[in-house]
């Protein structure tokens, strides 16, 4: 499946999530995949797999260490905002974090970065 540039980065971390049932996906992804479809087909493969993931609700805690995460690691890292709350979400959930983008995660502390 071909899905065309996100406006958001790192989208590959949700495609690759759609393979694993076990792990979470945050709401805005949702709508970065429906937004991304490049046809009606695509679309609708796109909501069949996402009725396969477990949502994972954004909340206070997530919002938290969202903050948290700008706060350290926005200036020395240049933590992006879409990286720090995919960095949030798993952190706030005790998620691993699979991703093909490790430089943009793997100095977060705490961060579980998945490995096969």
């Amino acid at each position: 499946m071909r899905y065309k540039k996100s406006p958001v980065p790192h989208i590959f971390f949700i495609i690759l999530l759609l393979l694993f049932k076990d792990l979470g996906y945050k709401p805005k992804s949702a709508w970065e995949l429906i937004y991304g479809a490049l046809n009606k087909k695509e679309l609708n493969q796109i909501k069949k797999d996402l009725n396969n993931l477990i949502l994972v609700d954004i909340d206070k805690k997530t919002c938290d260490i969202f903050l948290e995460l700008l706060t350290k690691y926005a200036l020395s890292h240049k933590l992006a905002v879409p990286d720090g709350f995919i960095a949030a979400t798993a952190l706030a959930n005790n998620i691993q974090l699979f991703t093909l983008n490790l430089k943009d995660y793997r100095f977060i502390d705490g961060l579980k970065l998945y490995k096969r």
